[in-house]
């Protein structure tokens, strides 16, 4: 839609030739225009298409494919700017790197101790609410070659340091660094060991009987065992050994096979210690010679060699017609081949080849020369006295052959032209000569010149290529075992110029947005004239030239998609160069240049996919060492199938689900445990797949764990094994080890059965051998219930006893509830538990309203034990009297009143607390401060600072002051099972006077916190609990004061001023998200307006967040300043929005400059934002003007100079009266003054004025007349 030009190469405009000028008319042409253009600025346009897929052209030009005319005609092609979508100012983005601390130092440690550097996890401006996940590396070494472990937590998790941003999250505004903790591998000194051992490797080539045929070559020179190595690059396929008695001919000797000789090392594997020898072994070459004799065995005519120093078994044949002539000429000898018989020579064949020599065809064999020989006979004339028939005409004289004139003409354009300065009339004398100067050698006839398929090949030119001499437009084919076919001679009597024309190849690259190669290159023109046709977007089954996808897999055999996006005009992708600096690169479609044209086509990687493997340690699916084997185990040598993300893997809902594999189960890959199995899209079909988890990065595969895993089933059965109900499925496919249950709480399994067949059965027992309870192992496990019929009579009555309580020791503390415990109360009555003495512990009955238990008769008491609830085994019971457990606990409320409740007792212990003077003497009684608890219950003896006194008086009167905790006390920590002493050491008092307290102000106490997003949260690291000792300090290290209430503090408008902290902001402690107002706003240095105290009796600490500026710069398109700065936003907490041009109004659309001038807005400093968010320091945003064009105005005429006033003339003397003369005549009437009219744009002539000088004129007429210089005139009757 517009006349704006795009070029093929955006440095060369010029219009792309289809037929070259002076094309002869009506000649056809079709033209294919390039997909994708580039403008200089690196702007993309793409071909615009019609609905039927044909490239768009501009009205009135000439169609994409038709003849030439006469007229020139021109193809014009229609783009579209690839438009990239407009997006709202990029938020700034954020960083994450990983730091490495000695455990509780600050000393650092790095993954390379030679370069002090963080490692980075996320890139500086990664945009916000990136997922990230670090693994650190699990030991590392500083530069004394100390070993430092990994700290990990209870967890299994790293340890992090204190105030470390999480392990994994996700990316935020503020860069988080990840702190880890390591600890010193402790070694005992040891005397130096000596030096890793190492080894090398070399490469050695031998015969086959073991000879050294060539020195022997390093591939690895001495390097660490275990360093891998590859000896491919050192097998060289062919060995020449030079020959001293035949220099010109050495000896060849061929590789026999890849391999290198059994027991000498493999290709491909690991130093080891000492030197590793690899061998491969060579064979000689082979040659066929033909020989050529006549019938007594005489040498006629030269040998030929139809295999020279051929691999063994490569095969030949000598009886071709180049090899096997006919007839052979020699002189003015004609020979003829002779047929089978026996001759002088020996016995000859059909093909008249001597038997006594080798084969006519057959394989070349290894250090030998195979000799073939053909019998000839020498043609006679015959006379007519001799046959009594007419004699035979004479043969022909024996003419020399003529040949094959390959030469360079001087013009390419028309190369057979014989008036060429370059074409050979004289090519003996005057032989054609190659670009370097040197004669080309003219090619023979053979003795069948017409068939020219068999004619000896023309020779190929370095940056030529021959084309036929009647149609130069067509290049003579290539023969692929080299050389040319030449042309059949037009009178093969004659010499046949053969022109060579320059030429050029195209040749494809493939590479990704990096310029990493992803496919070998492919040759799209080999060697053509210049001005050729070439297309690179040519796709056949058998060939893809342009792939819309390339699938590269890596030596894991990991596969990556990668799909087309663009095609390169340079020569470098991403950082690297793809060709050389020098070299031609070339679009999709074009011409054939001299040289190699290189088309790059540029592929970027498609989203990945879901892997499943299974992992070599099943208890540790997600180890990162796994080598992620994709097997399937069912069907060994094929692997589990792949399946790709969809559009939208961030919802992994709709994904391609993963495969059911037998016997295995997909378990969550981001549970560092590994125990978190997917579900199945059908849970009563699970063949039907599982939901894929979300990937961590769309655009990496996300490994998929199988582990082993199987199911239970349960059997209902008839004392005789007959099935009497259904079998269930009591766990669903499971990872073994998941633990199973076939009778969770007694309830699972029905005590009586309807069965099939109607009768009532009630259940006897497991089937021996089964195990109703366990771990999930691979494959199925069985477990079979038991049942008889029932017997069909009356219960004799049952004698009621009430239900109790019965409490019981499990094995298991940190599960006493499990019902599996082995001291689990199933048969109390029969295996009543049993106390730590191994004495029977009673039961308790309930009462009668065993739903309160609160009146129940107490549990008992056990010496080292505690009751916990059975239903929260995390909650202990209450003791009937606290002060006393001796006297038993409160039962817990019954599950079920009509059923016995065990009630599980765990391990327990006690905290006392003591108080002594420094020589050990009690001053105050012990205190308990942590009643019979269970073990690892938390414990403080001095919660909040307050419960342990800072002052006794002692139990003699005195008065003594807290001094320490007795060494080796915990004062906080976990109950262990009996009892836990913590001694606390006071001294006596000095007794004085005190001096009278002054009554000090109470202040604000100004403080920068660590975290500015939560600046009033009193756990902050930089909270100023304690400001006298340790005051809060400013971003230089330097104190900050704190400020004095006034008399008023309630009414701080009046109070002294907070100070101001440079990059810093005061916020308001009771609404951090309210800056506080300056004294000054014009000079927020005088300080801020304190709040007003919540409490005027208590010290008031006042957060300051980071804070910048917004500043407006005004000026022309030279950079120069034409308004002195504005403030748009002062001084405001980071974060805080703004806009420099609000409702389009606040920047002016003119200003009057500093100079006078009128200018007018432009456009925002490229890279400034008009609006965003304040960051740390000040931010720019500059408006560019330029002068505003007025029209010229006319100079303003200078004013008239008036007169000066003239001098009052004296009084005249009083005249004579006069006669009375005669009335004067009537003057006549002025003739009206002419004025002539000027339009508009009229010029005063010779001036260049206009109607404003005419203006000024009478202006100046106008202040004389004022004056009273100019006289006007008056009518006649007035002057009356």
């Amino acid at each position: 839609g517009t006349e704006e030009r795009l070029y093929e190469d955006p440095t060369v405009e010029e219009d792309e030739v289809i037929k070259e000028k002076d094309t002869p008319l009506e000649t056809p042409y079709k033209d294919t225009p390039p997909a994708i253009l580039t403008d200089k600025d690196g702007n993309i346009y793409d071909l615009v298409k019609n609905e039927d897929n044909t490239p768009k052209l501009k009205e009135g030009s000439a169609p994409q494919e038709g003849n030439v005319t006469e007229t020139p005609q021109v193809i014009q092609y229609e783009y579209k700017k690839r438009e990239t979508p407009k997006e709202e100012p990029v938020k700034p983005g954020g960083e994450v790197t990983a730091q490495y601390y000695v455990e509780g130092t600050e000393e650092r440690l790095y993954e390379d101790p030679t370069v002090e550097e963080d490692e980075v996890i996320k890139e500086k401006d990664t945009p916000l609410e990136t997922p990230y996940k670090d693994t650190p590396p699990a030991i590392l070494t500083d530069k004394d070659g100390n070993i430092y472990d990994l700290v990990k937590n209870e967890d299994n998790t790293p340890k992090l340091k204190e105030g470390s941003a999480p392990q994994e999250g996700n990316v935020t505004e503020t860069p988080q660094v990840i702190k880890y903790e390591y600890k010193k591998r402790e070694t005992p000194k040891e005397e130096p060991k000596p030096e890793s051992p190492k080894g090398s490797v070399i490469v050695k080539y031998e015969d086959e009987e073991g000879n050294e045929i060539q020195d022997p070559k390093e591939d690895t020179p001495l390097s660490p065992v275990d360093t891998p190595y590859n000896t491919v690059d050192k097998r060289d396929e062919k060995i020449e050994v030079p020959n001293p008695n035949d220099p010109e001919n050495p000896t060849v000797y061929h590789l026999t096979k890849n391999e290198p000789k059994e027991g000498e090392g493999e290709d491909d594997g690991k130093v080891k210690e000492g030197e590793k020898v690899v061998t491969y072994v060579y064979k000689k070459a082979g040659s066929v010679i033909v020989h050529y004799v006549d019938e007594a065995g005489n040498e006629i005519a030269a040998d030929k060699v139809a295999k020279k120093n051929e691999k063994d078994g490569t095969e030949y044949d000598t009886t071709t017609k180049t090899l096997r002539p006919a007839t052979i000429t020699v002189g003015d000898k004609v020979y003829e081949r002779v047929p089978a018989g026996t001759y002088g020579a020996g016995e000859v064949d059909e093909d008249g080849h001597l038997t006594s020599t080798d084969s006519v065809d057959g394989a070349v064999e290894a250090g030998k020369t195979k000799e073939v020989t053909y019998v000839y006979r020498l043609v006679k004339p015959v006379t007519p006295e001799s046959s009594g028939e007419e004699p035979l005409p004479p043969l022909p004289p024996t003419e020399t052959p003529n040949k094959y004139i390959p030469y360079i003409p001087e013009n390419p354009e028309d190369p057979s032209n014989p008036n060429d300065p370059k074409y050979p009339n004289d090519p003996e004398d005057n032989p054609p000569l190659d670009p370097n100067g040197n004669p080309i050698p003219p090619v023979d006839y053979d003795n069948t010149p017409n068939d020219p398929s068999d004619d000896p090949r023309l020779p190929d030119i370095d940056g030529f290529v021959p084309v036929d001499p009647k149609d130069p437009s067509n290049p003579l084919p290539k023969d692929p075992n080299g050389g040319y076919v030449p042309p059949a001679p037009e009178n093969p009597k004659e010499d046949t110029p053969i022109p060579y024309v320059p030429a050029g190849s195209v040749v494809i690259h493939y590479v990704d947005e990096e310029g990493n190669v992803l496919l070998d290159k492919l040759v799209d023109t080999a060697k053509a004239p210049v001005g050729s046709d070439y297309d690179t977007t040519e796709n056949t089954r058998t060939r893809k030239e342009r792939p819309d996808e390339i699938i590269v897999t890596d030596e894991e055999g990991n596969e990556s998609i990668y799909e087309l996006v663009r095609v390169s005009t340079s020569n470098k992708v991403g950082d690297q160069e793809v060709v050389p600096e020098d070299a031609i690169v070339g679009g999709e479609t074009g011409k054939v240049v001299k040289g190699e044209t290189n088309v790059i086509y540029v592929y970027r990687q498609k989203p990945g996919k879901y892997i499943p493997f299974i992992p070599v340690d099943p208890s540790n699916p997600n180890d990162p060492t796994d080598p992620h084997d994709p097997t399937d185990p069912n069907n060994p040598g094929e692997e589990i199938p792949t399946r790709p993300y969809d559009e939208t893997p961030e919802d992994p809902s709709d994904d391609p689900r993963l495969p059911d594999v037998p016997g295995y189960i997909p378990v969550d890959p981001s549970d560092p445990s590994g125990k978190t199995p997917l579900k199945p899209v059908d849970p009563e079909d699970p063949t039907k797949g599982y939901g894929p988890p979300k990937p961590v990065d769309p655009k990496e595969d996300t490994p998929i764990p199988y582990v082993p895993a199987g199911t239970v089933t349960v059997h209902y059965v008839n004392e005789k094994g007959e099935v009497i109900k259904d079998p269930t499925v009591d766990t669903p496919k499971s990872p073994v080890g998941t633990k199973y249950d076939t009778d969770e709480d007694g309830k699972e399994i029905p005590r009586e059965i309807t069965g099939k067949d109607g009768e009532e059965y009630v259940l006897v027992k497991v089937k021996d051998g089964d195990k109703p309870t366990g771990e999930v192992e691979q494959g199925n496990i069985d477990v079979t219930y038991i049942y008889k019929l029932k017997e069909k009579q009356t219960p004799p009555p049952v004698e009621e006893k009430p239900n109790k309580y019965i409490p019981y020791i499990p094995e298991d503390p940190t599960d006493p509830s499990n019902p599996n415990d082995p001291k689990y109360p199933t048969d109390p009555e029969n295996n009543p538990p049993l106390d730590p003495n191994g004495n029977p512990i009673p039961p308790v009955d309930y009462d009668n309203t065993p739903e309160d238990p609160s009146d129940n008769p107490p549990l008992p008491d056990i010496d080292g034990y505690v009751p916990v609830d059975p239903e929260d085994p995390s909650t202990p019971l209450k003791p009937v009297d606290p002060n006393d457990p001796s006297k038993g606990y409160v039962p817990p409320k019954p599950v079920d009143p009509k059923e016995d409740t065990p009630v599980p007792y765990v391990p327990a212990g006690t905290v006392t607390v003591h108080y002594v003077d420094e020589e050990g003497n009690v001053i105050k009684d012990p205190t308990e401060d942590t009643p019979k608890s269970p073990v690892g219950t938390e414990y403080n003896t001095d919660e909040d600072g307050k419960e342990i006194p800072r002052e006794i008086t002692g139990k003699d009167g005195e008065e003594y002051v807290l001094v320490k905790v007795k060494e080796g006390d915990n004062p906080t920590g976990v109950v262990e099972k009996g009892n836990i002493d913590v001694t606390y050491i006071y001294k006596l008092k000095e007794k004085q006077t005190p001096p009278p307290v002054e009554e000090k102000p109470n202040k604000y106490i100004p403080y920068i916190p660590e975290d500015p997003t939560d600046p009033s949260n009193p756990n902050d690291p930089k909270y100023p609990t304690n400001p006298e000792n340790n005051p809060p300090l400013d971003p230089n290290g330097n104190p900050i004061p704190p400020v004095d209430y006034d008399n008023t503090p309630e009414d701080p408008s009046d109070n002294p001023p907070l100070p101001d902290i440079d990059g810093y902001v005061p916020v308001d402690p009771e609404d951090p998200s309210t800056p506080l107002k300056p004294v000054d706003p014009n000079d927020p240095s005088k300080g801020y307006v304190p709040p007003k105290p919540v409490d005027p009796k208590k010290d008031t600490p006042v957060p300051y967040v980071p804070a910048g500026t917004v500043t407006v710069h005004y000026v022309d398109e030279e950079g120069n300043v034409i308004k002195d700065p504005t403030e748009d936003t002062p001084k405001s907490p980071v974060g805080t929005e703004y806009n420099t041009n609000e409702n389009g109004e606040e920047v002016p659309k003119e200003i009057t400059g500093k100079d006078g001038k009128v200018y007018e807005l432009v456009k925002v400093k490229d890279g400034d934002q008009e609006q965003g968010k304040v960051v740390k320091g000040n931010t720019d945003v500059t408006y560019i003007y330029k002068l505003k064009e007025t029209p010229e105005t006319p100079e303003t005429p200078e004013l008239p100079e008036v007169p000066e006033t003239p001098e009052k003339p004296e009084a005249p003397e009083t005249p004579e009266t006069p006669e009375t003369s005669e009335t004067p005549e009537k003057p006549g009437t002025p003739e009206a003054p002419v004025y002539q009219e000027v339009g508009k744009s009229a010029v005063l002539p010779n001036t260049g004025e206009s109607d404003s000088a005419m203006a000024w004129s009478a202006a100046a007429l106008s202040i004389l007349a004022g004056l009273g210089l100019v006289a006007p005139r008056r009518k006649k009757d007035e002057e009356a």
